[in-house]
């Protein structure tokens, strides 16, 4: 008899993958059909939920590409709910969708990012001060936000205008105390775009955890040439004036 490890690794294998290796009792092999089309069902929906646009943008390569993630992806979570997560890491590495569809990557990722923002789970709001005194003050951003650094402007075009325009962009997807979500695109000169993503993901990863000094050094590396702690002050100042700085970390 086959032990239940084995059943279920074949089990999981005739559903995702259509490979029929069965080698235990089944009381109604009239029924084994439906399985697979109920687990593609759920991949299906809750991507395309995830991704509407996407699914529009590929055509009848939406359903291909969902297919083929189901065969040949191991999930590596439990949650239904990031299951598109896992989907655009597995769309990143594979060149043919990427290269066929150019704004694909930046439409899934603001696709993504739009949806994450309303689902993340909350986090606990350390005791803040709203002015800072020195360069060891320690800035807690709003924690409920993506910063995206997109080459197409996917998030106000559609896909295939997108296409025809290409502009990169520093957008940021966030969530209010009110769970409503916006989006603020960063108007700095192109050069100074990927030293700013850097340091809103390099902020939001140490939130309040790291000083304003630290912050300034960090970001050293992707500037040239520019004094980094001007470039950190101004760039939280945009993000005081839109809500996006809640504060300094009282130690």
């Amino acid at each position: 008899m086959a032990s239940f490890k084995k059943v279920q690794q074949q089990f999981h294998d005739y559903c995702r993958k259509r490979i029929n290796s069965l080698d235990f009792h089944v009381s109604r092999k009239d029924a084994l059909p439906h399985y697979p089309r109920l687990v593609y069902n759920i991949f299906y929906y809750n991507l395309l939920n995830a991704y509407p646009i996407t699914a529009t943008y590929l055509g009848e390569e939406w359903e291909t590409l969902v297919t083929l993630f189901l065969k040949k992806h191991d999930c590596h979570t439990h949650f239904i709910w990031l299951l598109p997560q896992e989907f655009l890491s597995f769309v990143e590495d594979q060149p043919y969708y990427t290269d066929k569809f150019p704004v694909l990557l930046d439409l899934m990722r603001w696709e993504w990012a739009s949806l994450y923002v309303q689902i993340m789970q909350d986090v606990e709001i350390p005791s803040l001060a709203q002015e800072c005194n020195s360069l060891e003050a320690f800035p807690f951003v709003n924690p409920y936000q993506q910063p995206l650094l997109l080459h197409y402007p996917v998030f106000r075009l559609s896909p295939f205008e997108a296409e025809r325009h290409p502009q990169k962009t520093l957008l940021i997807a966030y969530r209010t105390e009110e769970l409503k979500s916006h989006y603020l695109q960063l108007h700095l000169p192109q050069e100074l775009l990927l030293a700013a993503y850097h340091l809103l993901k390099h902020l939001l990863y140490h939130n309040g955890k790291l000083s304003l000094l630290a912050l300034s050094q960090y970001i050293a590396l992707y500037l040239q040439n520019k004094d980094p702690l001007p470039f950190t002050l101004q760039l939280l100042n945009v993000l005081a004036e839109k809500g996006l700085l809640w504060g300094f970390r009282k130690d």
